[in-house]
């Protein structure tokens, strides 16, 4: 697809390339896009610490028995510390509902926090956009690693959220992150 570089000590804009597997098929993206929206997220906004604040489980039954779904839920929020930090925090929910009696057997919730700060001088509106379309694929992994390793200990299948792609997030909160 002509994606090599030019060069092999030095990557410029114009050599990256992307390609998105979805459903088994691989599609060029727009990697100018890409670039930009990657560069903008590297260089004026970054994640520098992650911290769990909350995990709760609640089993509703003696044993777990079954076919089950998760019904999984997220929700954000952000609290402002300065000019060039941001707390982001997320909360995941996960619902493990017995499919034969349509009951909820395991509550589990997570709470993950972010510091999100800034470099470059930013207005308030655009770096609260930014924080919060990134609060997700920041801290959805270490969510995952939790809850993962908590309910392989609970002598049940363990429960793997599942992954995100960062780029696609990128391209669909692009609306976010232009502040409209």
């Amino acid at each position: 697809m002509g994606c090599k570089p030019k060069q092999k000590s030095c990557w410029k804009q114009r050599d990256f390339c992307c390609i998105i597997l979805q459903k088994g098929e691989a599609k060029e993206v727009d990697s100018e896009y890409i670039f930009e929206k990657y560069k903008m997220a590297k260089t004026k906004i970054q994640m520098v610490e992650a911290s769990l604040e909350d995990l709760r489980i609640r089993k509703l039954t003696d044993r777990l028995q079954g076919d089950y779904t998760n019904d999984i839920s997220l929700g954000i929020k952000t609290e402002t510390l300065d000019d060039c930090n941001i707390k982001g925090l997320l909360k995941t929910t996960v619902n493990c509902i017995n499919m034969q009696t349509k009951n909820v057997d395991l509550e589990i919730s997570v709470i993950y926090s972010g510091l999100f700060n800034t470099v470059e001088d930013m207005n308030e509106e655009e770096f609260q956009n930014w924080v919060e379309a990134q609060i997700v694929p920041q801290l959805i992994s270490y969510t995952r690693s939790v809850i993962s390793h908590i309910t392989s200990l609970m002598v049940i299948p363990p429960i793997v959220l599942p992954t995100m792609d960062v780029i696609q997030s990128l391209q669909e909160n692009e609306h976010l992150t232009n502040g409209e």
